[in-house]
């Protein structure tokens, strides 16, 4: 059997529910394309700017319903509000609410973000540091976030499809 990683395994998984998120700009690119429109036998050897294959994928429609679904869930998610706590120290939350992550746009905006990933791609990281500033004084608790492209995990899956 081989062993591959589940980051490998999620990877194709993770792009293509990505592509049918972003639509026809990611569905249609020069890129991607032929993974989602293939080619007849017929198109194949025809690299001309105005070939059948061209012509097909310009004429091509793709309705993102997919897209509405994610941001229906996502707002029925949103419904609920973000809510941190750490027992007795206020400031603390409070801070984290004003300025905890790096688009400043308070727990509300980390809240969609989360709830965005979680719905779309399954995981989302989360990681709350200190910083300080140049003298090591003042330190403040911020969040970090990592897509799951960024996530990479030690755990393995062994395939039951390689063979021995």
């Amino acid at each position: 059997m081989r062993h591959i990683s589940m980051y490998d395994m999620m990877l194709h998984q993770w792009e293509y529910v990505d592509d049918c998120y972003k639509g026809v700009i990611a569905i249609k690119s020069r890129e991607k394309r032929e993974t989602y429109l293939k080619k007849f036998p017929s198109e194949v050897n025809d690299t001309t700017k105005n070939s059948q294959y061209e012509l097909r994928c310009w004429a091509a429609d793709y309705d993102n319903i997919f897209k509405s679904a994610i941001m229906s869930m996502v707002g029925i998610m949103g419904k609920i509000p973000a809510k941190v706590e750490f027992g007795s120290v206020d400031q603390v939350v409070k801070d984290l609410d004003m300025w905890g992550n790096k688009f400043d746009d308070r727990l509300i905006g980390l809240k969609a973000r989360l709830n965005h990933a979680q719905t779309l791609f399954g995981r989302y990281g989360l990681w709350l540091d200190v910083i300080t500033d140049h003298n090591q004084q003042n330190p403040k608790f911020i969040i970090k976030e990592y897509t799951c492209y960024q996530i990479v995990d030690g755990e393995t899956y062994i395939s039951p499809f390689d063979g021995k």
